[in-house]
């Protein structure tokens, strides 16, 4: 699974974020665009990152290990 695919099996939140990051927005930015503090930003995406490795994960052992 490409990244972009398991950014959208992601919660609408942590997707935006993980876009919006991506994209090479800063934290504020991300904070402003999705209406939170800039202090919860961080925390935010550390839970998007973990969200999307696992997904990405899973995809690859549902896909035999890229055999």
């Amino acid at each position: 699974m490409e990244r972009a695919s398991a950014i959208r099996q992601l919660p609408a939140l942590h997707a935006v974020a993980m876009r919006l990051r991506d994209d090479g927005a800063s934290e504020h930015v991300i904070a402003v665009a999705l209406e939170i503090e800039d202090d919860e930003v961080p925390l935010l995406l550390d839970i998007a990152e973990a969200k999307l490795t696992r997904l990405l994960a899973e995809a690859e052992d549902w896909n035999g290990g890229g055999r």
